[in-house]
């Protein structure tokens, strides 16, 4: 069975490790961490996952600047994205959904969510 890489892009490193111990729980995947847009977006082109969790509120590079980077220069590049937020505004929604979020998890987020969510993408 091939293993998975998914990406967790979050500044948080509690929300980074409750994630990571979740889906090597859960799957047979790799979990790579980012700590903000910049660094998520450059283990996109680099490490090619399968599946991306990213924070929408990141210094540096918010989850938003980063949808946006790499939906408009890196078209190309089709990865499954679940959106993590604490705020669900429709502003918010309206613009993650524009910039091509497949799902998205309101924090604070448990494990039964994550699979629900996971499942759809991944191959299992």
């Amino acid at each position: 069975m091939e293993t998975s890489k998914i990406l967790v892009i979050d500044d948080n490193k509690h929300e980074q490790l409750f994630l990571n111990r979740a889906l090597t729980k859960l799957y047979n995947c790799e979990v790579l961490t980012a700590d903000n847009g910049q660094m998520g977006l450059e283990s996109i082109l680099y490490d090619s996952p399968d599946l991306v969790f990213l924070d929408v509120a990141m210094p540096v590079m918010d989850g938003v600047e980063m949808l946006e980077v790499l939906r408009i220069q890196y078209s190309q590049i089709k990865v499954p994205i679940i959106a993590l937020t604490a705020v669900s505004d429709s502003a918010t929604m309206n613009k993650l959904f524009s910039l091509g979020v497949d799902e998205y998890l309101l924090k604070p987020i448990n494990i039964e969510q994550i699979s629900s969510k996971v499942d759809k993408f991944l191959k299992i």
